[in-house]
């Protein structure tokens, strides 16, 4: 579910350059919040599961700092439209950032699951 999620919220995106109308924008963003919904609880269990007991804190702060990594990005799209880039393509940009989490979710998540004991706990 988690890279379904991320999967999703990729593919969804670089669409909404492409729409004609606010309505086709607003299902968009719909589906792209379903895929945050997807992904964010499986993904916290999984970092609660995989961290050791006393570094789970730092862990979630960790993921947290990740995220705010990604509203930097967000800054710099501004930044390139307030320079006068058009709007669509700017949009469209936001499939590398996509693509690189999704794989990056697809091999961490792998990585855990070949790592797992067979009884659904890491060893």
């Amino acid at each position: 579910m988690i890279v379904g999620g991320y999967f999703l919220a990729a593919a969804v995106r670089p669409i909404i350059a492409m729409t004609a109308a606010a309505w086709q924008v607003v299902v968009l963003r719909v589906v792209d919040r379903l895929g945050k919904g997807l992904r964010t609880p499986p993904r916290d269990a999984l970092i609660a599961d995989v961290t050791p007991a006393p570094m789970v804190g730092r862990a979630f702060d960790c993921s947290a700092g990740w995220i705010s990594g990604g509203h930097h990005w967000a800054a710099g799209g501004w930044a390139v439209l307030s320079r006068g880039a058009d709007v669509r393509s700017v949009i469209l940009w936001s499939i590398v950032p996509g693509v690189l989490v999704t794989v990056l979710a697809t091999w961490a998540v792998r990585d855990v699951r070949d790592g797992m004991d067979g009884k659904g706990t890491c060893p």
